[in-house]
């Protein structure tokens, strides 16, 4: 087992997941525990200067979850099972629309509390594909100034649908598709893995490539990360998610905490990764959106 830093492994570290824009030096951070607690982190990664944004109690779907390609809006699926939630007119489950590292909703649609559908992705700056059947938002967040074309995939294929549209869009190659175990009928029986999905992403100056390997049990998403260099595989413990940045370094979240290699390794060596950030100490607070990340402007 590859040891970080010196670092120990942590018993129920927190969760973490992060989306790196398309076009720009940024990234959002997605840090979950306690259990239906998620925090909102944006990362500068020129700096590797992190803003601790807002919490939200309740369910982030980081599969239904994109940012657009200057990194200044986030789209979020999210779930609040609570009995004043389910009788309000947002409904237990929506999409919106935020500008990172707040929840804060500038746009919002309700999505009648089914998890089928929900999420999107942004085609450029100030386009949005979004995943529901029905495209009106809530009266309170209309969000003008983003133009809205709906989804036309089946909305009980979303996860595949956004998910993988995502993953495709960022370079993530697939080598091996996601088979269920199947019923004596040959249906999907349980959502259980027969076959794991497998995907490579390579980095264009070095080619090292990052492998990924999903599997689900129950609707229970795993996924594990290797190093691959000079055919050499190297599995990436206890990886949450993995990926390249802008300037080629292997960017990697492990038991709650973010390191980075550094951009000049021509080989890269997974127990010289550096440690950018531990959130394991983080708790739950109370943080209020500025003026700024409460309104959009309209720009066409």
């Amino acid at each position: 087992m590859i040891q970080l830093s010196g670092e120990k492994q942590i018993k129920n570290p927190a969760r973490l997941f992060f989306i790196v824009a398309r076009e720009a030096n940024v990234a959002v951070l997605f840090r979950r525990g306690p259990s239906n607690w998620i925090q909102l982190i944006k990362w500068n990664l020129n700096k590797d200067y992190f803003e601790f944004g807002q919490w939200f109690h309740g369910r982030i779907d980081e599969r239904k979850c994109d940012l657009n390609p200057d990194g200044s809006l986030l789209v979020y699926f999210a779930s609040k099972y609570t009995k004043k939630q389910m009788q309000s007119a947002i409904s237990s489950t929506w999409t919106a629309i935020s500008k990172p590292p707040y929840f804060t909703a500038i746009g919002l649609w309700p999505n009648g509390g089914t998890t089928y559908g929900g999420g999107g992705l942004f085609i450029d700056n100030h386009t949005l594909l979004l995943n529901h059947s029905i495209i009106e938002p809530h009266p309170n967040f209309q969000a003008k100034a983003i133009k809205i074309i709906p989804h036309t995939n089946d909305v009980k294929k979303e996860c595949k649908s956004i998910f993988s549209s995502r993953l495709d869009r960022d370079g993530w190659k697939l080598i091996q598709e996601f088979k269920k175990l199947k019923n004596k009928y040959g249906n999907d029986a349980y959502n259980k893995t027969r076959q794991p999905e497998i995907r490579e992403r390579t980095e264009k100056k070095s080619k090292s490539i990052i492998l990924m390997e999903r599997s689900s049990n129950n609707d229970k998403y795993q996924a594990k990360f290797y190093l691959k260099q000079n055919e050499k595989i190297i599995e990436i413990h206890n990886g949450q998610w993995a990926d390249w940045d802008h300037k080629g370094r292997l960017i990697a979240a492990i038991d709650g905490k973010l390191f980075a290699s550094d951009s000049s390794d021509k080989k890269i060596k997974l127990e010289n990764l550096k440690l950018l950030l531990d959130t394991n100490d983080h708790e739950p607070t109370l943080l209020k959106a500025p003026g700024f990340a409460t309104r959009l402007v309209c720009l066409f």
